[in-house]
């Protein structure tokens, strides 16, 4: 007898419980179609597309388009200066003492553009 009293008050419990649920996602709905209205209305349209699933697509990657040819700067044709610089004895990273020369070598141009004065300045 009690078990199914028990089991009365647990489906009757259930059901509010439905009936809450399917209240609050209609409230949340509601609420969220306000969102988008008045952000519309206060800073215009949106720009964030989304697709059929409603999900956003990744932002695309800055920089020029995949497979476009790279422009970097002309070396000099006139090097004012070259720095020959000596292997390092701690790790620039870590400060460890305990490195080891390797065969690779990198080459690094530096070039200080001066800009010329204008008239007005002295």
């Amino acid at each position: 007898m009690e078990k199914e009293l028990r089991i009365k008050e647990l489906r009757k419990k259930n059901r509010e419980l439905k009936w809450e649920n399917r209240q609050l996602k209609e409230e949340n709905k509601t609420l969220k179609e306000m969102i988008d209205y008045l952000r519309k209305n206060i800073y215009g349209k949106t720009n964030k597309k989304k697709d059929a699933y409603g999900v956003r697509p990744e932002p695309r990657k800055k920089g020029a388009p995949f497979g476009h040819k790279g422009v970097t700067r002309p070396k000099p044709e006139h090097i004012d200066e070259e720095i020959e610089v000596s292997d390092p004895r701690r790790c620039p990273d870590c400060g460890s003492e305990h490195i080891q020369a390797t065969s690779i070598r990198e080459e690094h141009t530096q070039e200080e553009i001066v800009l010329p004065r204008r008239k007005n300045e002295k």
